[in-house]
């Protein structure tokens, strides 16, 4: 991101930036936009377009704007996607039914998400207990969100991951999430 406009990256130029950029995270937040998987929001520092490009959208050291009173020191991440997706059931006890809509999470964007999520990891030092859907900071910040169910984002990645898991605090698909970023760091040579 220089200059205030919008970078496109490969997946080198994105390890070149978060070398540079981004030191003063300590959390990372995953989110969809639930618009068209070609929409890119400033509100995070990355987006991830339906052909899994990755967008830089802000200085990864600036204060997004992605997670309500939990943006400093938390790099938001979105994939592009699920416009006019419906969840059917109250999102707590479990999920009744999951309308996809016409542009659903795909699973290059996923696997893109996951890459990204390990490069930050690894350069800035994030543990994997600091990563999390905004679904699974909802359940864990009840201070802040009004409904158990009011983000309910990343939580559901492929079809089994339709329940929340037996903590209350995170999601099947936070967990399917954390542990495919495991699994490329595993390929690269590092273990978080």
């Amino acid at each position: 991101h220089k200059g205030g406009k919008l970078m496109s990256l490969s997946k080198e130029e994105l390890f070149e930036v978060v070398k540079e950029q981004g030191h003063s995270n300590r959390m990372i937040t995953a989110h969809w936009t639930g618009v068209d998987n070609t929409v890119l929001f400033n509100d995070y520092h990355l987006c991830i377009d339906g052909g899994a490009q990755y967008h830089q959208m802000l200085n990864f050291d600036e204060k997004g704007a992605h997670s309500y009173m939990e943006n400093t020191g938390n790099f938001g991440i979105a994939v592009c996607s699920n416009k006019d997706s419906q969840l059917i059931g109250d999102g707590y006890t479990g999920y009744s039914t999951y309308v996809e809509g016409p542009e659903p999470v795909n699973y290059l964007q996923l696997d893109a998400l996951a890459y990204a999520i390990y490069l930050c990891c690894v350069t800035w030092g994030i543990p994997l207990n600091k990563v999390y859907t905004h679904g699974e900071r909802c359940l864990a910040r009840q201070d802040l969100y009004d409904d158990v169910c009011e983000k309910w984002d990343l939580d559901i990645l492929v079809p089994e991951c339709h329940i929340r898991t037996t903590d209350g605090i995170h999601t099947t698909g936070g967990n399917w999430l954390r542990n495919r970023v495991k699994e490329i760091a595993a390929k690269n040579g590092c273990y978080l």
